[in-house]
């Protein structure tokens, strides 16, 4: 009789245990995802600002060979020769 009641005790604390377990279980996914989520916005901005950036940087580029072709013409001479002086000029 002592052993079914060791044996009632071990199976209804197995059963207390796993559904702990299982509640630690989708509390850490619950957890999981919530992160993914964060990281997924946060990637998504980050994106979105390098875009911004790179785009902002290749207009300016573009303004500035514009500017050189336009002086280059205007002065008669090749927009290489424009580039070397503006590049001694910053020495």
């Amino acid at each position: 009789m002592a052993l079914k009641a060791v044996i009632g005790a071990l199976r209804v604390n197995l059963g207390l245990d796993s559904a702990e377990f299982r509640n630690g279980l989708k509390s850490a996914d619950d957890r999981s995802k919530r992160f993914a989520r964060t990281v997924t916005v946060g990637l998504a901005g980050a994106v979105t600002a390098a875009t911004g950036a790179l785009g902002l940087m290749t207009k300016q580029a573009m303004g500035a060979v514009d500017a050189q072709a336009k002086l280059a013409q205007s002065l008669g001479t090749t927009v290489k020769s424009v580039q070397v002086l503006s590049r001694a000029g910053d020495l």
